[in-house]
């Protein structure tokens, strides 16, 4: 039994040991980390500040219409016998859209013209009959003519070939400028009436957009402005202030068009936009937005000097998506650090890992 005593105290004498060791050489490995991050330079990106100018961005929402749109209506009743045009179909001025039956017209259009023929033929004879020389009418006294007109039905005959021959027009509906079809609204054999729209045609080489800004924001816009036109898909549209409202509604907001600079099949009438103005400010010094920090409730930009990161309170004048314009806290040459300042402090070691001009 005593001998099993012995054997225990010594497994536990050697165990006690082992733990102890093992303690040791965890705290030096500790130590050891803990000098090599305390004389780990922190890696960051700079840039060289620069005087250039800032675009200062407002943004607003709107939609892209046509320059030139208009819905092509039936101008007499009838019964369609043709539509030369489908959905989307691009035509150009002048070109047939649809025909309505031409036979009543057309005969009403014959007619007429019989009619006025007999007419000048009464009208002739009653001046003939007067002594006058129906070669040389202006001879004629005024009245003599009108009276004569009047008795023969030559004034009325010809008002009626000319209505006759407008609605014989009409049955043809042509395409009173170039564009896209939209919105067909019938088809073949249908009856229509006068007034009805056949369809919608647009301009698409010629697309605006419409759209608000606040009261406040008037004064920075301009006609001819440059203006960034965004759709839900991303694809991206230039355009150019055209038109300014001069009246301020209700809501404490003005309406803005701008006109795009080119033609675009992307761009399409209806569309929801994101519209960025945006308005240039010479003479600023601008840093990415990744330069500014927050320290304290306070805008904070590290520069660079003699491989440690200096602490610098700044104010900022304007902002845009990307960038920001510095009215106070830098100047021109400072080497600003981009990124890897998260956790920066003042005179914190430092290693440039890129450096841009």
């Amino acid at each position: 039994m005593q001998v099993f005593f012995d054997s225990f105290k010594l497994i536990l004498f050697l165990y006690t040991v082992s733990v102890l060791l093992a303690s040791c050489s965890e705290n030096r490995a500790n130590k050891t980390d803990i000098s090599a991050t305390a004389t780990e330079k922190a890696p960051v990106t700079t840039e060289i500040a620069e005087q250039k100018s800032f675009y200062s961005e407002l943004f607003s929402n709107g939609k892209i219409q046509s320059e030139e749109m208009s819905e092509i209506r039936f101008e007499i009743s009838g019964k369609i016998s043709d539509v030369s045009v489908k959905q989307g179909q691009s035509v150009r001025k002048g070109e047939v859209l649809a025909l309505l039956d031409l036979t009543n017209s057309e005969i009403e259009y014959e007619r007429a013209k019989i009619n006025v023929k007999k007419a000048k033929t009464e009208f002739e004879n009653l001046l003939i009959g007067q002594g006058y020389n129906i070669e040389d009418t202006a001879k004629i006294l005024k009245t003599q003519l009108e009276i004569a007109l009047m008795k023969s039905g030559y004034a009325t005959e010809l008002l009626n070939l000319k209505e006759a021959k407008a609605k014989y027009e009409s049955s043809t509906v042509k395409a009173p400028f170039s564009g896209q079809i939209a919105n067909v609204k019938f088809q073949k054999h249908n009856s229509v009436n006068n007034g009805d729209v056949f369809c919608t045609l647009i301009n698409n080489t010629r697309l605006a957009v419409n759209f608000a800004l606040f009261e406040s924001e008037r004064k920075t816009i301009y006609e001819n402005q440059e203006v960034e036109i965004i759709t839900v898909g991303g694809q991206i549209f230039k355009a150019r202030i055209s038109q300014i409202n001069p009246i301020i509604d209700a809501n404490g907001q003005f309406q803005v068009k701008a006109l795009l600079s080119k033609f675009d099949e992307q761009a399409v009438v209806g569309m929801s936009v994101k519209v960025i103005v945006k308005t240039k400010i010479p003479n600023q010094i601008v840093i990415l937005r990744s330069a500014l920090v927050t320290r304290q409730n306070r805008d904070v930009v590290f520069t660079c000097v003699a491989n440690k990161a200096q602490w610098n309170d700044v104010v900022i004048s304007s902002e845009n998506s990307d960038f920001y314009a510095v009215a106070s806290g830098l100047k021109v040459g400072d080497t600003i650090i981009t990124s890897g300042n998260v956790n920066l402090s003042h005179d914190a070691e430092i290693e440039i890992i890129e450096n841009k001009k």
